[in-house]
């Protein structure tokens, strides 16, 4: 009783975090970034692979390069329809004015969490002088009220811009370096630091899966904690890889992708092999087995988490949580003891195992070969805990 109530409030809780307008409009930003890195993911592809001489790689790292700045423009339009403030465009505006104000004009990787907290406070503050009697302007009743309307507006956004160049010039007088640095220095890189080591990582991503089994969806925990830091990272391995460099963080979004998440949350890819291999004559997991296989493939596993079930069932909770940290300390310990490299070529999250892991390695078997690892020993994980409940 009292672990369903704590469960509950932790759901509503979590409800009420990720509905949170600023973190779902970053959300919806980097979602709406996603075809670009894709796209520029593509190109280091075929640079690898067929060495086109006619790329030009200085493009594809100007591209990266205004990642913040991308970035502020779509928060700021997202944050805009969520707020349903009137007249967007000025509001967007204003944010990404005071991002390149505060920015140094240093608008690529190191700036993107930069970018999302400027544009939210900026948006708000604009909004709030826009609101203030005395920033109304009185012409008079001759005036036209779209005159005087426009007026307000530029009043309050030349304002706001100001402070925020304010801001820029108070951090380099005291700080002596831009007020986006100062955010990266302690902000970015020790949120990133915490969430691409191996320890950190572990603790958030196997909370998420603990709260799955539960039946709270684990993106309510990484989707917003994790994964915007991860895909941060991956960015950055992308654009090591277009300058000739391993890519610097062993951990990102391809990384889960491919070592802690095949079949999707909880390997449960794995869980289905055994299925397959020890079970497929029981009707109980036939029909199960029938309804989850083709979408495990594509990395959607939620026909076999309600429908085995996996929710709160105590036992296959167990491996349902064990399996991803299985799979993440056998690609990070292959990584860092240097078998395999740092991913840098984003994929798609619904790509398929094996496929995943041979394009976001560049084409390294020696990934796919993890990759099956991983598949055989989250499979035998998983069998002990089926056949006690089966017997249970």
């Amino acid at each position: 009783m009292r672990s369903g109530y704590f469960f509950d409030k932790i759901s509503i809780f979590l409800g009420h975090f990720n509905n949170w307008p600023y973190l779902r409009a970053m959300r919806e930003a980097l979602s709406a970034l996603m075809p670009v890195y894709l796209f520029l993911s593509i190109w280091l592809l075929g640079f690898q692979w067929f060495k086109f001489s006619s790329l030009n790689n200085a493009f594809a790292l100007h591209i990266i390069n205004l990642s913040g700045l991308l970035l502020s423009a779509l928060t700021g339009y997202f944050l805009v329809k969520y707020k349903n403030f009137e007249k967007p465009e000025l509001h967007i505006l204003v944010g990404i004015i005071s991002f390149v104000c505060v920015s140094d004009f240093d608008l690529g990787i190191n700036s993107m969490l930069s970018a999302v907290i400027i544009v939210c406070v900026a948006i708000e503050v604009f909004h709030w002088f826009k609101g203030l009697k005395f920033f109304q302007i009185n012409l008079g009743k001759e005036a036209p009220h779209t005159v005087e309307t426009t007026l307000t507006d530029w009043l309050s956004f030349l304002i706001t811009s100001l402070v925020f160049l304010g801001i820029q010039l108070v951090s380099k007088s005291i700080l002596r370096e831009s007020f986006t640095s100062f955010i990266y220095k302690w902000l970015q890189s020790p949120l990133m630091l915490a969430t691409t080591s191996l320890f950190g990582y572990l603790l958030i991503y196997s909370l998420g899966n603990l709260m799955f089994s539960k039946g709270i969806h684990q993106t309510a925990v990484t989707g917003t904690v994790l994964e915007p830091l991860l895909l941060i990272a991956m960015i950055s391995n992308v654009s090591d890889g277009f300058s000739g460099r391993t890519g610097a963080y062993v951990i990102n979004t391809n990384f889960q992708t491919v070592y802690a998440q095949m079949g999707g949350t909880g390997v449960t890819l794995g869980l289905l092999i055994s299925v397959l291999i020890f079970l497929r004559k029981d009707k109980r997991y036939s029909d199960v087995l029938h309804m989850s296989l083709k979408p495990g493939l594509f990395e959607i596993n939620e026909p076999i988490i309600f429908g085995l079930p996996i929710v709160s069932n105590s036992l296959l909770q167990i491996p349902f949580v064990l399996s991803p940290i299985l799979g993440t300390c056998i690609g990070y310990l292959a990584t860092t003891a240097g078998f395999v490299r740092p991913l840098n070529i984003l994929v798609p999250w619904f790509t398929p195992p094996l496929v995943s892991g041979f394009l976001a390695s560049g084409g390294d078997f020696k990934v796919v070969i993890l990759q099956i690892v991983i598949l055989i020993m989250t499979s035998l994980l998983y069998l002990p805990f089926l056949f006690g409940r089966t017997k249970h």
